[in-house]
């Protein structure tokens, strides 16, 4: 949760599929419990010990948005700089670039260091207007062609104005969590067909309205989210809308 910009406030669908892709939340023998549902259980007993702060609320009175107290932000980040037990673990590897301030946070810099390769790389920026899409494609491709990225399993560009996908996108086998929500992308790209081990493919508040078949090609895939403003469909079948 460090990865967040300070004070943000992180939808609980979010970090449950950030949990379960990274492979935290693990169903036990015989527990009937979806790993969505061990995941919120987690986060409700973490917020019961005060590690979490709930924000705001669903009817039903679930957790909708949480976010990491500042002073305990604090504590951890103070802990990880002054302690080398973290080294050679994914708390190493996982990286966050932010543009909010107009440059690079300081972890975004080692993404490309030969001894940390990324497994978990988030995308925050605020910019508006078609030049960060250009710049974010780059670096994501750069990153790809350099093999720097060959190993991830999240690539998160949550809110990034229409990101430009690199064609060598597809080369990332072992992605599980694609987050383009509030992206706006008009269209999705063929290649994402290819992301054999996806489980998570997020376009909700896009623009996209015709989903390719080469969707029914993600064979792991288990969580689309999609628009609910209109309908958006699937091509090869004609019998369901999705919304």
């Amino acid at each position: 949760m460090t990865l967040f910009p300070a004070d943000c406030e992180i939808p609980v669908r979010r970090l449950v599929n950030l949990w379960i892709a990274e492979g935290l939340v693990n169903q036990s023998d015989g527990n009937q419990e979806t790993l969505e549902g061990k995941a919120e259980t987690h986060l409700e007993d973490l917020t019961k010990c005060n590690m979490i702060q709930a924000v705001a609320l669903k009817f039903n009175g679930k957790i909708k948005t949480c976010r990491l107290p500042s002073m305990l932000r604090e504590i951890i980040l103070a802990d990880r700089a002054s302690h080398i037990q973290y080294s050679g673990t994914n708390v190493e590897r996982r990286f966050a670039y932010r543009f909010d301030d107009c440059s690079l946070d300081a972890n975004s810099a080692n993404v490309f260091s030969k001894t940390n390769i990324p497994l978990f790389i988030f995308f925050f920026d605020k910019r508006e207007g078609c030049k960060p899409g250009e710049h974010i494609g780059r670096i994501v491709s750069t990153g790809i062609a350099k093999e720097q990225f060959k190993e991830i399993i999240v690539l998160d560009l949550e809110r990034v104005f229409r990101p430009q996908l690199p064609d060598n996108l597809g080369k990332l086998i072992h992605l599980k969590y694609l987050g383009l929500r509030w992206t706006y992308l008009e269209e999705l790209p063929s290649f994402i067909g290819k992301l054999e081990n996806l489980q998570t493919l997020d376009v909700k508040h896009t623009c996209i309205r015709i989903f390719p078949s080469f969707i029914w090609k993600l064979k792991k895939l288990k969580n689309l989210y999609l628009n609910q403003d209109y309908g958006s469909r699937l091509e090869g079948d004609e019998t369901n809308a999705w919304t």
